[in-house]
């Protein structure tokens, strides 16, 4: 249930607050659908963020990864190691420079991520499903606007240095 907005605030500040705590409603929601699926997994959290980071962003070097996990490549290396031995990552040569390593998903890495993915939308597809065409449109209207003020955001940002 949203709070109660004070007599005396901001009517905008007060539906912003509102949309932070529906979306933390909604994601708490969706993350209690998805966890029987992730809990029968034997991944520990760091090996399954391992494996989402390559998923969406890979393949890497041991060294990138490590940056982008913002871990040591030590740990990188053990974390790849388990995954590697349950087949859901590997490691390659890279095309480029034969003298460097890759880490992508393997074939049973990216089955995985497909099933859980498609899982999680069918759940929000059931879920849209049962809104009505006023609501959808209104659902649509409002992620495109937030879409909307992202990119504004990031078009007048200055990159740092």
């Amino acid at each position: 249930m949203p709070p109660e907005p004070h007599p005396l605030s901001d009517p905008k500040a007060d539906l912003i607050e509102t949309v932070f705590e529906l979306q933390r409603q909604l994601f708490l929601t969706l993350q209690n659908t998805a966890i029987p699926r992730w809990m029968q997994l034997e991944l520990t959290m760091a090996q399954f963020k391992t494996l989402f980071v390559v998923a969406r962003r890979g393949p890497f070097t041991v060294n990138g990864l490590a940056e982008v996990l913002g871990v040591t490549q030590s740990t990188v290396s053990h974390l790849v190691d388990r995954l590697e031995s349950i087949s859901l990552v590997e490691r390659v040569a890279d095309a480029d420079d034969r003298r460097r390593t890759m880490v992508q998903l393997a074939p049973a890495g990216a089955e995985l991520i497909e099933a859980l993915q498609q899982g999680r939308r069918e759940h929000i597809h059931a879920l849209l499903g049962r809104l009505d065409i006023a609501d959808l449109a209104a659902l649509v209207r409002g992620l495109s606007a937030i879409l909307r003020a992202n990119q504004t955001a990031a078009n007048t940002s200055t990159p740092s240095k």
